[in-house]
């Protein structure tokens, strides 16, 4: 292509509008743009980050500014057919894509007519908001209602570390509680699809919940109206929820933190070597109670943050309470059997967690199932690792593969698989705990079952307090000596079980954590009733 013709297609294609996705399917996006300076705007992907033109062929690259599709172009933009470009994905064979070309006048007059009537819908929704406000200045003074919570909850898996909570406040006629069952969101837009098993857990326990499936903006409203005193959301990850349920969404009540694992206080941030506890979400809530007092490096992180350090309250965990009390409950009718739960992280990839050795072991593990009958073993992956596999940047499995493991290894007569339900009880069946972390390194020590931790060499760095975890855990950094290990302790004593009581103590000595926060809810309604 000569400098002329280039010139051309730069121009036209920087000045149009693209639907982009697989032909006779539904559209990727219908909002893309190829911008001047080489960046894809409209559409926010890996694949589709930059564009360029290299000789005859318009290439879209990703984040590596790796071509991922090249569409061969006409000699000029007029001799397009069909007002379309197609071209070959080069990460799967036959895999074609479709750029439809939609001229950038016509949809910036479409942008501004919907602009327009997105403004006018706003101000209607203001003037509303307004006055249902002045409505409430007066009956907010002069009525009095029960403390009013809410639940979010998108995980059936981490329920029990709210389980008791919830019992309590529904069991007080002090409170009036909401629970509100969402999907579990992947970097607040793609469904985790966690709703079905969330809802037949909660009926399962006769719980009344407020499923929510669509409009999730208008379920943020509905739920400002109801004007609730506390939110307790079930993770500190905004990405996990819709934007509307996000922490600068809520904080116009208070919001309760409660961790889903007992403690985050294990590893530093996956990015940086600092406390999880500087997330941003804790500059918008009202209380985390915490199992522990903070440490002395996690004050210093907090303080370098807007996060004030009057939020973290000790109060114990429910969920080591609930882990402790768990009644053993085995899926597998193999009387005498030894019994192996083998717990396997998500962070397979790396520039995370990077603790997940799924993908290593996994056929060793079938080998090694296959080769002892005597030994029932029960796989307990962490609910994001089949989307981890799904995920197609994800390069260190595929889900052909998974899911051929999956059937092979439920064929097995000394197999099982346990998902979307809680893990609790099995473990406290269990002989030994074979597990890549990160929470189940400390959690399976309250239990005192003897746990044998893989640790890759690449893995986030344990805090202090993680490194005092993990003198409780059997660390091998290969199969072979994890397999030995694991062996072992199926016949003899587990050497670190003093270890392991000295860990927990401190998690164990609050016997109701419960009981502590909803008495601080009741005393945070009265102070703010007598400052009225």
């Amino acid at each position: 292509m000569d400098q002329l013709a280039q010139t051309q297609w730069h121009r036209f294609l920087t000045t149009n509008y693209y639907t982009f996705g697989k032909p006779e399917q539904p559209p990727y996006t219908t909002t893309m743009r190829l911008a001047d300076d080489g960046s894809v705007q409209g559409y926010h992907q890996f694949n589709e980050r930059y564009w360029a033109l290299d000789d005859d062929e318009l290439v879209l690259l990703n984040a590596n500014k790796e071509a991922t599709t090249r569409f061969e172009l006409p000699a000029t933009p007029a001799d397009i057919a069909a007002n379309q470009l197609l071209g070959r994905y080069l990460g799967a064979s036959h895999t074609v894509h479709r750029l439809l070309i939609r001229p950038m006048l016509a949809e910036l007059n479409t942008e501004l007519n919907q602009t327009h009537h997105d403004l006018q819908k706003q101000a209607q929704r203001l003037t509303d908001h307004l006055e249902r406000i002045e409505h409430r200045v007066y009956q907010k003074v002069v009525f009095s209602h029960r403390i009013r919570v809410v639940f979010i909850l998108n995980s059936i898996e981490t329920l029990p570390a709210l389980q008791p909570l919830i019992t309590r406040l529904r069991d007080d006629s002090r409170f009036e509680i909401k629970l509100v069952a969402v999907d579990k969101m992947f970097g607040f837009f793609q469904s985790l699809h966690t709703l079905k098993a969330l809802k037949a857990g909660l009926d399962a326990q006769n719980l009344p919940y407020i499923a929510l499936t669509g409009d999730y903006a208008q379920a943020g409203e509905r739920l400002h109206t109801w004007q609730a005193d506390y939110i307790v959301r079930q993770s500190e990850w905004d990405g996990d929820y819709p934007k509307a349920f996000s922490g600068i969404a809520l904080d116009w009540a208070r919001l309760i933190h409660i961790p889903y694992t007992i403690t985050e206080g294990g590893v530093y941030t996956p990015k940086k070597q600092e406390s999880m506890l500087t997330n941003g979400y804790y500059e918008h809530i009202w209380r985390y109670f915490a199992p522990d007092p903070l440490t002395d490096q996690e004050q210093q992180d907090i303080a370098s943050t807007f996060i004030s350090p009057e939020a973290f309250v000790t109060a114990g965990s429910m969920k080591a309470q609930a882990i402790a009390h768990a009644t053993p409950t085995w899926p597998l009718n193999h009387p005498g059997n030894k019994r192996v739960v083998w717990m396997a992280h998500h962070s397979i990839e790396t520039g995370w967690f990077q603790m997940g050795m799924f993908h290593l072991i996994y056929k060793q593990m079938l080998a090694w199932a296959q080769a002892h009958p005597d030994i029932d073993i029960v796989y307990n992956p962490h609910p994001l690792l089949r989307e981890k596999v799904a995920d197609p940047n994800v390069k260190e499995l595929t889900p052909k593969m998974y899911d051929q493991f999956l059937k092979d290894w439920n064929a097995l007569d000394n197999t099982a698989i346990l998902i979307n339900h809680s893990q609790y009880e099995t473990t406290a069946a269990a002989d030994v705990i074979l597990t890549d972390g990160l929470s189940s390194f400390y959690e399976m020590q309250i239990q005192h079952k003897p746990v044998v931790g893989l640790l890759r060499k690449d893995h986030i760095a344990f805090t202090p307090l993680g490194d005092r975890f993990m003198t409780g855990v059997h660390t091998c950094e290969d199969f072979e000596t994890a397999q030995a290990t694991v062996l072992k302790l199926l016949t003899e004593p587990d050497d670190l079980y003093d270890r392991q009581t000295e860990i927990c103590a401190n998690w164990l000595k609050y016997p109701n954590p419960d009981k502590f926060i909803r008495d601080e809810m009741i005393k945070e309604i009265q102070s703010g009733a007598k400052r009225a």
